[in-house]
């Protein structure tokens, strides 16, 4: 678990990629920033597939994977101390049965599917913020929020909703807001590079 978290436990359905995209303020025209073209892989980076070639991430090589089943799920090593101190998660639309309804908002959405972190009897949550971004699968949402502000357990999620051809796909990171800060560049990269693809027949 992640620094000793207790509020994040995740199924292979509901996987998702975390990612620090450009936020989306749009021009002095007040028009929508424009979609970001997909750059490339840096050197030494490598690809990694879903069991069901659904989702593919290309990840720095520190991020190995965990899991490819259902979505694709990928750790930094544990500190000496047991800490996973980042964690990256990615579902692609075939894998997120519920999908929004007509005219509910991508936020209400996420919130709906547990798919950011919710104040209850265990979870302590802190300050929250959305924006929305745009990234090369489309415009979507993003929604910051800590978790256990304050504390050794503190936490930062990061969470994306993507709408896609296929549906809105879903993307997550989630760290000691330290160590996500350190790391923003690499992670910003993988989320510009994150591709969401129909399942493989």
């Amino acid at each position: 678990m992640l620094g000793g978290s207790r509020a994040f436990a995740s199924g292979p359905v509901l996987w998702a990629v975390l990612g620090l995209a450009a936020v989306a303020t749009g021009c002095a025209q007040g028009e929508p920033e424009p979609i970001p073209t997909r750059p490339a892989v840096p050197e030494g980076w490598v690809m990694l597939e879903s069991d069901e070639g659904d989702v593919l991430l290309a990840l720095p090589p520190e991020l190995a994977a965990v899991s490819t089943a259902g979505g694709v799920m990928a750790q930094e090593p544990l500190t000496p101390e047991g800490i996973i101190q980042l964690e990256l998660l990615a579902s692609g639309p075939s894998a997120l049965l519920d999908q929004p309804a007509p005219g509910e908002s991508l936020v209400e959405w996420l919130r709906a599917q547990f798919l950011v972190p919710r104040a209850d009897a265990t979870t302590v949550i802190g300050s929250t913020s959305t924006s929305e971004v745009a990234l090369p699968m489309g415009r979507g949402v993003e929604v910051s929020t800590t978790v256990f502000p304050g504390t050794p357990e503190e936490s930062l999620v990061i969470t994306y909703a993507i709408p896609t051809t296929m549906g809105v796909a879903v993307l997550r990171f989630v760290g000691q807001p330290e160590r996500l800060r350190q790391r923003a560049d690499d992670l910003r990269l993988v989320t510009l590079l994150a591709e969401f693809r129909r399942p493989t027949p």
